[in-house]
């Protein structure tokens, strides 16, 4: 198109609402990414505290920390959580006693690589592994930095099959005989770290559960945790589970009117405990709490980055039937753009296509204005189309 040529219409008051709502939408947009983004940054951090210092780089090839946190949301809330148990289930046969070691809850995956990478619930990787576990094998567990343990806890893909279909009894069978026949403990040379399958007690056996309560400590090199309960028939779901509950040790002998865990387990509870109730009553609320003032830092954040373009003295259209005043307006629009312009992609591009009469005819004075919203036009057309096709 010639930008000089007497058919170049400058665009009325509509078409410039239309630029100037884009420029402001593109702004939020990116805004809120950048929002966004740290927020994920900041959540992992207070999630896992302390984990990342732990690990030495110096000691293993493999299994080095992510000195920058690397995110991959197709690992992001993909683990099956709990409730808690408040009260003793009426179908308690149908249950399988599970102890948990104090750790970090992660996935280990293995898609077509050599190395296993091990990501946190909220789908940020932690490390990568030498592991002895199939390819397309994806496997719920307990990361203990302590003793350089991952307990495994459950399996969702094992070597290409979907496991998630598969009832809990049927579950941990597969894996139990997997880890057995296959010898996935093998430890990783690099890294020192290794593989432990977690034992399960039935309900139905009464002297099981009661040997897994009374045994102190469960684990080596670590501390318990809890208990989970799973249901036996539960097909593997992502997010918060009815039928997998959870209990600190010291709260068994509360709910359980038959079984009673070791005494040493006492010493585990807060300084302030009474009851198991009042315990869960006041964590749900400070969780509420947390929540809340998360979600008040959101929306303070959101606020701020809203552009009141009415008020804005950028363009005033109350004399836009003025040729004069409404030239002036178009060249504080084409001005307040011209860092996007020279930020632009096609910016060296369109200069080096420029012949020199185009850039003669550029420079002039009386066409400099047309040709800036012109491009504005296209640049702002192309970038918003890409937009909202994807």
């Amino acid at each position: 198109m010639d930008y000089s040529s007497n058919d170049f219409q400058i665009p009325d008051s509509q078409q410039i609402v239309q630029l100037k709502e884009l420029r402001i939408c593109q702004k939020q947009y990116l805004e809120e990414l950048k929002r966004k983004e740290k927020e994920e940054q900041e959540a992992y951090r207070e999630d896992l505290k302390g984990i990342m210092s732990d690990f030495d780089p110096d000691k293993y090839k493999s299994g080095q920390d992510q000195k920058e946190l690397v995110h991959n949301p197709m690992f992001k809330n993909i683990l099956m959580g709990s409730k808690w148990m408040m009260e003793e289930p009426k179908d308690l046969d149908n249950y399988l006693l599970i102890p948990c070691p104090k750790g970090v809850r992660v996935s280990i995956t293995r898609q077509e690589e050599k190395l296993s990478e091990v990501f946190s619930r909220d789908g940020h990787k932690l490390m990568d592994l030498m592991l002895n576990i199939p390819k397309n094998t994806q496997i719920d567990g307990i990361l203990c930095k302590k003793n350089k343990t991952i307990y495994i806890l459950d399996v969702l893909w094992y070597d290409d099959n979907d496991m998630r279909v598969s009832e809990t009894s049927f579950r941990r069978y597969w894996i139990r005989s997997k880890f057995y026949e296959r010898r996935l403990g093998v430890i990783d040379q690099n890294s020192g770290y290794k593989m432990s399958f977690i034992e399960s007690y039935d309900f139905t056996r009464p002297d099981q559960i009661n040997y897994c309560f009374q045994k102190f400590p469960i684990f080596e090199g670590v501390d318990l945790d809890g208990f989970l309960f799973y249901h036996k028939d539960l097909l593997y779901e992502k997010g918060e589970n009815n039928r997998v509950l959870w209990l600190f040790p010291y709260m068994v002998d509360e709910v359980f009117a038959m079984f009673r865990v070791h005494k040493d387990y006492s010493l585990y509870k807060p300084i302030n405990y009474t009851n198991y109730l009042e315990y869960i009553e006041k964590f749900n609320e400070k969780q509420k709490k947390k929540q809340k003032m998360k979600n008040k830092r959101k929306s303070k954040e959101t606020t701020e980055t809203k552009v009141d373009y009415q008020s804005s003295n950028l363009y005033s259209f109350d004399d836009i039937k003025d040729p004069k005043k409404r030239n002036a307006d178009f060249e504080k629009f084409c001005q307040f753009d011209d860092d996007w312009f020279k930020a632009g992609p096609s910016n060296n591009k369109r200069q080096q296509d420029f012949s020199q009469d185009e850039m003669f005819s550029y420079g002039r004075p009386e066409n400099r204005r047309k040709n800036k919203i012109q491009q504005l036009f296209d640049e702002r057309e192309r970038a918003w189309r890409i937009y909202f096709d994807s």
